[in-house]
């Protein structure tokens, strides 16, 4: 099962975990040695069955892996300010944990 690390480089950005609970991941992004930052915040998804690709790779159900473009404003948001990205942390944490009740 793949599990996404807390420090990786994709789409050209450098992404570094600033905190996690269970699968709402804040994360922050930057090129290269560019004192400009961004935070992404996230629901990491997972496959629900084994995923098999043409070449015969496999991913095991669980696998984690990153919401789309298509899903920022649902399932990711993207903050300029570090503090509204960890409000909107907090408000997710306390949504899911509501919603557990």
């Amino acid at each position: 099962m793949k599990i996404i690390p807390e420090n990786f480089n994709k789409w050209s950005f450098n992404w570094q975990l600033i905190k996690r609970h269970n699968d709402i991941a804040l994360y922050e992004q930057s090129i290269g040695t560019s004192k400009i930052k961004r935070y992404i915040l996230m629901i990491i998804q997972k496959y629900k069955k084994d995923r098999i690709f043409p070449n015969g790779g496999v991913l095991a159900a669980g696998s984690e892996y990153l919401p789309g473009e298509n899903h920022f404003g649902k399932l990711a948001w993207q903050f300029i300010s570090k503090q509204s990205a960890e409000d909107k942390y907090e408000q997710l944490i306390h949504n899911e944990t509501a919603a557990k009740k």
